[in-house]
């Protein structure tokens, strides 16, 4: 019942953010910090507890599109440019803060990444590498830990951008596990 072959495709929850900038929070001449606070919306797919149905024996899926409850979104970014290239250090949250109406309560995760980015001298584009370090507190159902969650990913990341205007962009994050710690056995 868990070796599955097909292929699981959905649409996850949507996410609304607002970002807040500042211009040289702390004087240093083209530094700037972003604070971002939004909300994600339950209209994904969660499915009934995979550990009961498991108990049961029965055909079930761990894998599903959506926490199933409204979570707030928490970032703060700081940059810093340089002559031929900018620094960056951010994190970001995702808090999971109740059970939905299946037992679910999804895990809460924290992001932190620091990179760099460059345009490498073309006018419009940007490419930048960052090593990120994600913490997934473990998920539950029906109070208890869900035993194939909870975890820290050391990951790597490439991305590419080009600006359509002054206050316009589009970008691609390209993101990979670089380590992985998997959860401890209850």
């Amino acid at each position: 019942i868990h070796h599955r072959v097909e292929v699981v495709a959905g649409f996850s929850d949507p996410a609304l953010k607002a970002h807040f900038h500042w211009l040289d929070p702390v004087g240093i001449k083209g530094s700037r910090a972003v604070m971002s606070v939004g909300v994600a919306f339950p209209l994904g797919h969660t499915e009934e507890d995979p550990f009961e149905a498991g108990k049961a024996g029965m055909k079930h899926q761990h894998m599903f599109f959506g926490y199933g409850t409204f979570t707030p979104r928490l970032g703060l970014r700081w940059t810093q440019p340089f002559e031929a290239f900018s620094v960056a250090v951010w994190a970001d949250g995702i808090l999971s803060l109740y059970e939905n109406d299946k037992d679910y309560k999804p895990p809460s995760t924290v992001v932190l990444g620091t990179g760099v980015q460059s345009s490498f001298g073309l006018d419009s584009w940007w490419f930048g590498l960052e090593p990120r370090y994600m913490v997934e507190i473990p998920a539950e159902w029906a109070g208890e830990r869900a035993r194939n969650s909870g975890r820290h990913d050391l990951l790597g990341a490439a991305m590419a951008g080009v600006s359509l205007g002054d206050q316009w962009g589009l970008s691609i994050d390209l993101q990979t596990c670089l380590l992985y710690t998997s959860p401890s056995p209850r």
